[in-house]
């Protein structure tokens, strides 16, 4: 049996290599040798609720430290961020995340594509419109000569039901510097 981490490309690989050298096996047998992880939309929901500054800005710490880390390209950093529609303090945040991307090192993004990928996700939003996309920039860079690729952009998905609503963010793994709303 095989294990493996990565994409639905490369299990798709390992599949079909396995009953191209094994051609007397069903589709089934294949399928019962190979068992993957292939990645996650992973949220950070905010609650509902009325927070100071100072917890605004330790939620916007974390959440950026897990973006950030490897240049996004890890399966559990963070790649949506839910709040609710009606939250007073959604904008108060919002600044406190930019502040917080800007304030942090990136960190190159190190996974072959990552890039490439990022870029064609946020392509999908800015078609929609430039206001539902926000790049930040940082120009500080842990360990490695700086890439404007490495700096995280936000996009703007809408609210689920209503008009103009994309969820494309959320379906697709960014594994790299995207972040969703």
């Amino acid at each position: 049996h095989v294990h493996i981490t990565g994409s639905l490309a490369t299990d798709k690989a390992v599949r079909s290599t396995i009953a191209k050298s094994k051609p007397h096996l069903s589709s089934e047998e294949v399928d019962a040798m190979v068992s993957s992880e292939l990645g996650a939309s992973t949220p950070f929901i905010l609650a509902d609720g009325e927070y100071t500054e100072m917890e605004l800005i330790h939620a916007a710490r974390m959440l950026v430290f897990s973006k950030k880390a490897n240049g996004g390209c890890n399966c559990l950093d963070t790649q949506v961020i839910i709040m609710s529609k009606g939250w007073k303090q959604k904008d108060d945040f919002r600044n406190a995340l930019y502040e917080e991307v800007k304030r942090q090192h990136n960190q190159p993004c190190y996974y072959p594509g990552s890039r490439e990928s990022a870029k064609e996700m946020v392509q999908v939003y800015r078609d929609l419109g430039e206001e539902r996309v926000k790049v930040i920039d940082c120009d500080k860079t842990t360990g490695a000569v700086h890439n404007k690729g490495d700096n995280v952009t936000v996009v703007e998905c809408g609210t689920p039901g209503e008009a103009g609503y994309e969820d494309s963010a959320i379906k697709m793994e960014a594994f790299g510097p995207v972040l969703s709303i």
